[in-house]
């Protein structure tokens, strides 16, 4: 039986490097049977570009209240229900963090056109330690998102959600065809876990091009304190100085270490979800933390870099008027 394969995440898994893989041996995959259909969402992947995937207009189909400008989102089942007539057995990928199987009608028409075509659905999400899954959320915030709290106080609040997505697919495809993997096993080889293990194709996709590289712990902190000063809500700042940052390389080597009081956080809060979480994952289990720092973290600013942060903070409220 063909298979329509999902991949949607979870968030901070490689998502925009698999998908940038997915866009260039497209060809390959199709001359082994699995076809990635592309629009307007994966324009720019093939140059490395961050993208939201292919799956785009599946998921606003799924959950029309997503913000994406596409004129009419209901017309995709007939467009994926013609996809799937006209195929002579091919596989499918559709890939998107935005991609939720949320209990509703929508993915329950979905379900019925995948089968009524004589197919099978089959997904696959990652998930990472929690310690890292945090800090590379909360790096995306303070990136994207003009987050200005420190990461104590984010963690307080934050939620991955690993648990519920989980179970809103078991719910639609059945356990067995749920591939759950720990991201932090599988990272040095994710175009194989994809390509071979999860849709069986012989595929050798790697790329040395770093896509959506993360801060360092500096200057991630240089970009907090340039949120504080720059107003709440002001995403157009940290985007701007974000991209700045990460067009240029960073020379740091620290890897970052929980502290003992934001392990305590977590672990109040996830333990029963990890245990859960485990029972269906397929390899090494995911834990809080795989070490905790003995350490405090010290990136306090310098009075110059400080200055320099207020004085950026004052430009770009005045370019965003």
């Amino acid at each position: 039986m063909p298979n329509v394969f999902f991949h949607s995440g979870a968030p901070k898994t490689g998502t925009s490097y698999l998908q940038v893989l997915f866009a260039r041996h497209s060809g390959d995959m199709a001359s082994q049977g699995v076809i990635y259909p592309e629009n307007d969402f994966v324009a720019g992947a093939k140059e490395g570009k961050i993208t939201s995937g292919n799956g785009v207009e599946l998921a606003n189909y799924i959950r029309p209240e997503l913000p994406h400008k596409i004129a009419d989102k209901s017309v995709f089942l007939e467009k994926f229900d013609r996809l799937l007539k006209n195929s002579d057995g091919e596989d499918f990928l559709f890939s998107s963090e935005f991609i939720v199987f949320q209990d509703n009608p929508r993915t329950g028409s979905l379900i019925d056109c995948i089968e009524r075509n004589g197919y099978d659905a089959k997904s696959i999400y990652l998930v990472r330690d929690l310690s890292k899954a945090a800090f590379s959320a909360y790096s995306q915030q303070v990136k994207r998102a003009g987050e200005a709290k420190t990461f104590g106080e984010f963690l307080k609040s934050w939620d991955p959600y690993y648990l519920h997505h989980i179970n809103l697919m078991n719910q639609a495809f059945g356990f067995d065809n749920v591939f759950l993997y720990n991201y932090e096993e599988h990272k040095h080889r994710l175009a194989a876990l994809l390509f071979n293990d999860f849709m069986k194709i012989n595929i050798n996709a790697n790329t040395r091009e770093v896509i959506n590289r993360s801060l360092d712990q500096k200057e991630l902190e240089l970009l907090r304190v340039f949120n504080s000063f720059s107003g709440k809500n002001n995403v157009f700042a940290s985007t701007l100085i974000s991209d700045a940052l990460m067009n240029t390389p960073s020379s740091s080597t620290e890897s970052f270490l929980i502290s003992p009081e934001e392990f305590s956080i977590l672990n109040e809060r996830f333990t029963r979800s990890i245990e859960k979480i485990n029972q269906q994952l397929r390899g090494r289990g995911i834990v809080i933390a795989q070490e905790v720092g003995t350490v405090e973290r010290n990136f306090s600013l310098t009075e110059f870099e400080r200055f320099t942060m207020v004085a950026l903070a004052q430009i770009s409220r005045a370019i965003a008027r």
